[in-house]
């Protein structure tokens, strides 16, 4: 349930009256300062007002998405005459002339719009990243910003990068896949990542994960405590994903803290799942989690839990009793047990990604792209009226205003997606 830029684009110049699409029907200048079209034969010299540009669409045209301001329209040859495109535009092409709003604008205010429609329309948040009790940041190894997953470092030249194949992972869209460079490399989380780490001194803790090595002694974890280095058995080697873990009793005066995943032979390993379990969490951040406000309608936890033995069985439990802090911190209730993989739903802004492409998609179809279509016109006819160029143009632009932001209130009442259930919380405190 996607739908590009593009298509919204189209949709917006049709609703406004502002749709011409066509092809050419032979070869403009060899500088691409022409269009030649002989469907415009059909038009008026004046059909052009001061600020009409045109749009490349032709997907295999090297001018393709180039929009230009047009000077002229020669009717009795369908030639339209702009600022030059990079190429010449020949037979057959594919485009858009736009006369009320230049193409940039259109995409400008459908960019704007995906966060003004929340909470009309909204993209529905279920993560399944955290972990009760897990004190590791992105133990999950789902979210790359680049090769190495977020809150993860690397430690000298091992290779890493993403891995989205299910033979190689436990659970979610991807692991980590590591290829042995040299000796003694490894990627690692420690106290500038791990919040809070200095609460596990005297603590025993365990740090696991699921992993598959190619051959035997090549994968391992390590815990350091800043004296002591303690190693997990290794991968056995093989066709299979295999539970690693080492847990350890922290020292009480405890200075320095790293969780490491240690690759020792040639080869390529994969980890998936880690966990720092040990103490009492109470806390997980949730401040990553592409939810408004920080703010869960629901959370639920696996009926079953642990790194090992955990099942994703349905239905899950919800839970009750938890807050959530201004820090972007989840605080859950002591009757929620440690190593249960948590569910957490909630709702997020739409948009469309970079925003920047007309191949961009935002993650809505008709009719709720027609709240965004209306919110986008609102957002035009608003840059026309404010500020108003003319006493004329200005009343006219201030009835188009009046008359789509009734519509855009319509359609919210129409096609608007049902809101979230929510948990409520009670509390005996009446003061």
């Amino acid at each position: 349930m996607t739908t590009t830029l593009a298509v919204n684009r189209v949709e917006l110049s049709k609703q406004q009256g502002d749709y011409w699409a066509s092809a050419s029907t032979s070869a403009g200048a060899a500088g691409g300062t022409t269009i030649i079209d002989t469907a415009l034969a059909a038009k008026l010299a004046d059909w052009i007002p001061n600020e009409a540009y045109d749009l490349i669409t032709e997907a295999a045209h090297a001018a393709i998405n180039e929009e230009r301001l047009i000077s002229s329209l020669v009717q009795s040859t369908g030639t339209l005459t702009m600022l030059a495109h990079s190429v010449q535009i020949g037979s057959g092409v594919d485009y858009e002339v736009h006369r009320l709003f230049t193409p940039a604008e259109k995409m400008r205010a459908l960019v704007q719009a995906a966060r003004q429609i929340f909470p009309y329309c909204y993209k529905n948040v279920r993560n399944e990243t955290l972990t009760s009790g897990n004190w590791l940041r992105g133990g999950d190894l789902e979210v790359y910003t680049a090769t190495v997953p977020d809150n993860w470092t690397k430690s000298g030249t091992i290779t890493t990068a993403q891995n989205t194949d299910a033979l190689y992972r436990k659970r979610g869209a991807s692991s980590l896949k590591l290829t042995y460079v040299g000796a003694g490399t490894y990627i690692y989380q420690d106290q500038a990542t791990i919040p809070e780490w200095f609460e596990l001194a005297g603590k025993s803790v365990t740090f696991g994960g699921w992993g598959w090595a190619s051959v035997a002694s090549q994968l391992r974890l390590q815990i350091y405590d800043g004296t002591t280095t303690s190693s997990s058995d290794y991968h056995t080697g093989g066709s299979a994903m295999e539970y690693l873990y080492k847990q350890v009793n922290l020292p009480e005066d405890l200075k320095e803290l790293e969780v490491r995943v240690l690759m020792d032979a040639a080869g390529s390993a994969y980890i998936d799942d880690l966990r720092l379990i040990g103490g009492t969490r109470r806390k997980l951040n949730i401040a990553d989690l592409g939810i408004v406000l920080n703010f869960p309608h629901r959370i639920y936890r696996q009926r079953f839990g642990g790194a090992e033995g955990g099942k994703d069985d349905e239905p899950w439990v919800e839970l009750r009793g938890y807050t959530v802090g201004s820090d972007g911190y989840l605080y859950l209730p002591s009757t929620v047990p440690q190593d249960y993989k948590l569910r957490v739903v909630g709702m997020d802004y739409l948009d469309f990604g970079n925003g920047t492409a007309w191949t961009d998609t935002i993650d809505i179809d008709s009719p709720q792209t027609d709240i965004l279509i209306a919110q986008a016109i609102v957002n035009l006819c608003q840059e026309k009226v404010i500020p108003i160029d003319t006493a004329s143009r200005g009343q006219q632009w201030e009835k188009a205003l009046a008359y789509w932001m009734g519509v855009l209130k319509e359609r919210k009442s129409q096609f608007a997606m049902p809101p979230l259930g929510a948990t409520v919380h009670f509390t005996s405190d009446f003061r």
